[in-house]
């Protein structure tokens, strides 16, 4: 009966671990990776709306309302915004030479170009 109490204590702690992990609220990421995205463009980077992850073997990321700030020396403070982002990333492809990204779709609610637009 020794065996079992420890078995049974590591099952109990990776169920609670998968419920949580299931169940994680991906909003409260919006700010972290908001701020990681603008620090590696060097532009302004922000998901104002909601923001889902279904983690599976092709794990799906939705980002609604997201905006990308255009280059400092730019009239146009926007680059571009979007009203959703939609990712399919295959994660056993992490490990291999596949296609990491197997879906992308955008939909677009404004596009802003810097520059001449003749």
């Amino acid at each position: 009966m020794r065996v079992a109490k420890p078995v049974i204590a590591i099952a109990a702690v990776l169920l609670v671990l998968g419920v949580l992990f299931f169940s994680f609220d991906w909003n409260v990421l919006r700010g972290p990776l908001s701020q990681y995205v603008s620090h590696r463009f060097e532009r302004s980077f922000s998901i104002t709306a909601n923001l889902k992850v279904k983690v599976a073997r092709i794990t799906e990321i939705v980002a609604h309302d997201v905006l990308l700030g255009n280059a400092p020396w730019s009239k146009d403070k926007t680059m571009a915004t979007a009203r959703r982002i939609a990712l399919k990333l295959n994660l056993a492809a992490l490990f291999s030479d596949e296609a990491l990204l197997s879906e992308v779709v955008l939909q677009v609610q404004g596009h802003h170009e810097s520059g001449d637009s003749r």
